[in-house]
């Protein structure tokens, strides 16, 4: 008979665990993915609503006339951005980039078939 190797049936039940929880790492995942979409949409949204976007290219033409006024322009323009909606909006990111970061990590194991160890052979 071989030898069974000593910390097995921790390693098994440890990748059993994780299997069978597997899908509510999904549905958090995918959870955070949609209201990372949906926090976009209203960030989009607010930036076109408070002529964010057209302040792009005036702040680029600023850059090429003189520092001075690029700075006292900044400030006006911190003004025109959502700034709490885009915090949670990176807020959001981040969150969605972790789980698929712990996804990615554990993906031999997130895709095991519980089969394997539930002792049924077919």
């Amino acid at each position: 008979m071989t030898e069974v190797p000593q910390n097995l049936h921790r390693d098994i039940m440890r990748s059993v665990k994780v299997v069978k929880t597997r899908y509510y790492l999904y549905g958090v995942f995918t959870g955070f993915l949609v209201s990372l979409l949906a926090v976009s949409y209203i960030v989009y949204e607010k930036m076109i609503e408070q002529g964010s976007v057209d302040f792009f290219s005036v702040w680029f033409e600023s850059i090429r006339i003189d520092m001075a006024k690029l700075f006292e322009f900044n400030e006006e323009l911190i003004e025109f951005f959502p700034w709490n909606d885009l915090i949670i909006w990176f807020l959001a990111l981040l969150i969605v980039g972790i789980l698929l970061i712990i996804i990615i990590h554990f993906r031999k194991v997130l895709f095991l078939k519980v089969e394997k160890f539930s002792g049924v052979k077919k």
